[in-house]
């Protein structure tokens, strides 16, 4: 008896949560869900590299970027990544896994996250996190789709200001000799 009060709180407050998220606006969302990706990155990332041995320096990320590189990067990580990402990880997989899991939207969205974040793989830490952040992103894509408010490209956009945010981090790292171990 106990067990169902506790399922049916749960119930509203994802019906509540499910009724704000729909109710925001384009930018609004845009802006939340960029700002939350960030807050699961720090949050996740911190727990799992406390929890796991692998360390998050095995991102491949030179130390000795130039300007083509920058470039390079730029385009990729803000362009092309997230546009086949999402194409991918949030509008296919979301697809086909809706059509086997037609009674349970929860599935679909887990396993989306699970292989959006095995497909970042640089390290155990890195995977982790990624796999939230595709948890977030299934999330908020299903639901763009639920508001008929433009999923593709709401998502899209928030993968490239996350990602805009790990270049200029990747960046200020490198060029001002900033380390996060030497905090």
């Amino acid at each position: 008896m106990r067990v169902k009060k506790y399922i049916n709180v749960l119930r509203q407050y994802k019906n509540s949560v499910d009724a704000r998220v729909t109710a925001l606006s384009f930018w609004h969302f845009i802006l939340v869900f960029s700002v939350m990706t960030e807050v699961v990155k720090v949050i996740v990332g911190a727990v799992a590299s406390i929890l796991l041995s692998d360390p998050v320096e095995r991102v491949p990320w030179s130390n000795t970027f130039n300007v083509e590189d920058y470039i390079r990067l730029i385009f990729l990580a803000v362009c092309i990544g997230p546009l086949l990402e999402t194409l991918f990880f949030q509008s296919f997989i979301l697809f086909i896994m809706k059509k086997f899991f037609k009674n349970s939207p929860l599935f679909p969205i887990i396993i989306s996250g699970i292989i959006f974040g095995i497909n970042h793989y640089y390290s155990s830490v890195y995977v982790v996190f990624m796999m939230f952040v595709g948890f977030l992103w299934a999330y908020g894509y299903e639901n763009r789709i639920k508001s008929q408010n433009n999923p593709f490209f709401s998502i899209f956009l928030v993968h490239s200001i996350t990602n805009s945010f790990s270049i200029l981090a990747l960046f200020l790292m490198q060029h001002h000799s900033f380390h996060w171990r030497s905090m």
